[in-house]
């Protein structure tokens, strides 16, 4: 509220600058999002999300629904002040508690808790997708699960895809399952209608969930997007959900296909949807995680892993000065005096 209100002050060649800011939007995953922003954190009964009054049971039936009433500020501050008095209203408005960052002059949960396209897509619609319709290939005796493994592994990934070529998939409890991280899921679905496509015939409409999700994705993830494409994202996703009840009209939706709703509106709110993922995140968290299970610390961890991250960017922000240094040979495993090397190198080490 400090930084809103008084903003920080900077003394430049005499002049005083002062500079104010804000939260625009916090970027998180959706359990880490209802938690923060104070939503029930249950998306499996009553109300799942936390920009409409969609409830769970209305995802399960076999048709579409899209007059959910969408959330405003107001009504949020006037539920809060019902859940006070009677706390049992919790469950039916799907709200727990106030936001801290509810205090601040330009932010509220309601508009700034925007929905992440890497766990909604990549880690939970398009696995849960493909499975289905992998599965009904299997069944219908167009594809087998060994002839799949041995596409993944024969197809020839280039570029960037070779660091994030997909694993095999497997058979399990009568489904085909497909366990990659976001990266891998991402080339999964760009380069699987490639090579499964052709054992697919043209009749067969089990294959057109999949493509009308990865023109979802693709929007989705655009750097640039203008008005006329969130138009067409919109009509596409509605689209894709209304295909999907139709060739799978017993399963419903997920609480993250209904997400895909609130695209749009959310893009035109803060810009593409990829400004909101957490991807980042993830990838710079797999570094602790890989980290944390190298080390087997089991005292101070916390201590472990800080030091060794501090240890890391220490070396990145050396690295340039380093590598303007010609001629430096390694020594192996030989003791040798600081004081042969160059002063440069004698200031880093000291």
């Amino acid at each position: 509220m400090s930084l809103e209100s008084k903003g920080v002050t900077v003394v430049s060649d005499g002049v005083s600058h002062t500079f104010k800011g804000t939260i625009s939007f916090i970027a998180a995953d959706n359990l880490g999002s209802h938690g923060m922003g104070g939503f029930m954190e249950s998306f499996t009964s009553s109300r799942i999300c936390r920009s409409c009054m969609c409830t769970y049971k209305s995802l399960k039936e076999p048709q579409l629904s899209l007059n959910f009433r969408e959330r405003t500020i107001d009504g949020h501050r006037h539920q809060l002040g019902m859940i006070k008095q009677h706390p049992n209203l919790s469950s039916v408005y799907g709200v727990k508690s106030n936001c801290p960052f509810n205090k601040l002059c330009y932010f509220h949960v309601i508009k700034g808790l925007p929905f992440d396209p890497t766990h909604d897509l990549l880690e939970s619609v398009c696995p849960l997708v493909w499975s289905k319709v992998l599965t009904s290939l299997v069944e219908r005796k167009h594809l087998t699960v060994t002839q799949m493994n041995s596409k993944l592994q024969s197809f020839p990934f280039t570029g960037s895809d070779k660091s994030s070529k997909p694993t095999h998939v497997s058979w399990s409890s009568g489904r085909v399952v497909i366990k990659q991280n976001a990266s891998q899921m991402w080339c999964f679905c760009r380069l699987a209608p490639v090579m499964f496509g052709g054992s697919v015939p043209k009749e067969d409409k089990i294959w057109d969930p999949v493509l009308q999700l990865n023109d979802v994705l693709n929007l989705s993830f655009a750097p640039r997007q203008n008005y006329q494409m969130v138009a067409y994202l919109n009509g596409l996703i509605e689209d894709f959900l209304h295909y999907f009840l139709m060739i799978f009209p017993d399963d419903g939706l997920t609480p993250k296909m209904h997400y895909l709703l609130h695209y749009s509106r959310q893009i035109e709110q803060f810009g593409p949807a990829t400004n909101c993922s957490t991807i980042r995140f993830e990838a710079k968290h797999s570094y602790f995680k890989d980290l944390a299970r190298k080390t087997k610390n089991r005292k101070n961890l916390a201590k472990t892993l800080a030091q060794r991250h501090q240890n890391l960017m220490s070396y990145y922000s050396c690295s340039e000065m380093w590598s303007g240094i010609d001629h430096i040979t390694s020594t192996g495993f030989q003791v040798e005096d600081v004081n042969m090397f160059c002063p440069k190198i004698r200031d880093v080490l000291y």
